[in-house]
């Protein structure tokens, strides 16, 4: 369903509020999280790209650098000054993981957020799961599987 259709845009829109105001304060907040989780993944594999182009030699040309060209220049000097090739192949491999795993962080925090936000879901998931596959009575009934109003009975109980 589009954000457009749901019921506090309409309620905006019912009330009188600025379309600009709407978007501002409503829209944008909501899509910006998941565009910034979007946009992660390909930023990595355009810089690798970038990079691999300009060791070729078919990317930036000599008056700008790029750890591309750079990693070319330490590999015609390797023998002589290795630290010219071992430098910008350890900056980009550190930028590479490092935007993976916060494009895979943030992934798994809007995840969290999600699972967060419908925990009777996962929580009758479990219950169910723990019936299915143990007999006994007492680990079925342990904190962890209870439901909302017999977890709150089991903690007055003790």
């Amino acid at each position: 369903m589009s954000l457009r259709q749901q019921e506090f845009v309409e309620a905006a829109l019912t009330l009188g509020i600025p379309t600009t105001r709407i978007l501002r304060t409503h829209i944008i907040p909501k899509v910006l999280g998941q565009v910034i989780i979007d946009s992660t993944p390909p930023v990595p594999i355009v810089m690798l790209l970038e990079a691999f182009l300009s060791f070729l030699g078919l990317g930036v040309q000599p008056p700008m650098s790029s750890l591309g060209s750079l990693i070319a220049a330490g590999v015609e000097t390797m023998e002589e000054y290795p630290w010219l090739l071992i430098f910008p192949g350890a900056v980009l491999a550190i930028t590479l993981f490092s935007l993976n795993f916060l494009g895979d962080g943030l992934r798994e925090t809007k995840t969290r957020v999600i699972t967060a936000a419908r925990p009777n879901m996962a929580m009758r998931f479990a219950f169910s799961r723990s019936q299915a596959s143990c007999q006994s009575e007492d680990f079925i009934r342990s904190p962890q599987f209870l439901g909302q109003g017999e977890l709150a009975a089991h903690l007055t109980k003790y």
